[in-house]
Parts: C-alpha cells; sequence; structure tokens
C-alpha cells in the first residue's frame, strides 16, 4: 500500500502543485483522507490506518515535499522494483529461517543426545548400586 500512496504522491507532484497545502488537495481529489496535526498522515480507501508521510521515506516527509515542490530538491525516481526487490528479501529471510530451525534442532538434538550419554554413564558407572541391588 506505501507504493501506491509513494506513486500517487509523485503523479500529485508532477502536475506541479503551487505548495503543501494544494498537494494535500491533489491527493484527496485521489480518493486519499488527509489528518493535519503534528504529523500530517495519509490513509487511502482501502486503509483502516494513518500512515504518516514521514513513514514514507525520507524523499515524502512533509519537509522533502515541500523542498519539491519549492524546487529545491528533485523528484523522487520511481522505485518500479521495489516489489521485486521485497520478493527477493522475502524468499531470502525464509531460507534463512529453514537454515536456522534446522541449525536449532540439530543443537537440541546433540544436547538431548549428550544427556543421554551423559545420563547413561551415571547409571552404569556407579558399582556399588549394583552390587547393592543384587543383595536385596
Amino acid at each position: 500500500m506505501r507504493d501506491v500512496i509513494r506513486e500517487d504522491i509523485l503523479r500529485c507532484l508532477e502536475q506541479k502543485p503551487e505548495d503543501f497545502e494544494v498537494l494535500l488537495k491533489l491527493l484527496q481529489q485521489e480518493g486519499y483522507e488527509i489528518k493535519r496535526g503534528k504529523h500530517t498522515a495519509i490513509c487511502g480507501n482501502e486503509q483502516k490506518r494513518f500512515i504518516r508521510f514521514r513513514s514514507l521515506g525520507e524523499d515524502y516527509t512533509e519537509e522533502n515535499l515541500k523542498k519539491i515542490i519549492a524546487g529545491e530538491k528533485e523528484l523522487p525516481e520511481k522505485n518500479e522494483k521495489a516489489s521485486d526487490q521485497k520478493v527477493v528479501k522475502s524468499e531470502k529471510r525464509k531460507f534463512d529461517l529453514v537454515v536456522d530451525i534446522q541449525e536449532r534442532i540439530n543443537s537440541k538434538k546433540n544436547a538431548r543426545n549428550n544427556i543421554r550419554v551423559f545420563f547413561c554413564e551415571m547409571v552404569q558407572i556407579p558399582a556399588h548400586r549394583t552390587t547393592h541391588s543384587a543383595k536385596n
């Protein structure tokens, strides 16, 4: 959803709004709800919660958007490969989790085996227990 919001912000910025307020009005025309306060936030039709502009990335903070509108800063580039990178990262993370789980299982198996070996050695070592049980 954040990628969609970023794309819509870029599309509105391409219309060369006069100031930040005009940008917000353009976003409202796109179907977004804007919440003003200490931190300006945006909410799309399919969203349940508002997202602060600053959480969209450094290029999308209220301060930087104002600089872009004033011409002090260039438009951020569209990140078309972001979704591809997310897929690669999630696949890599899944693999890492599998490896972590396998290592954890192996270490627990080793620990259990070590406990079994230790227990068996403890039971077999004391000769007096064997002789004691033979007397009864």
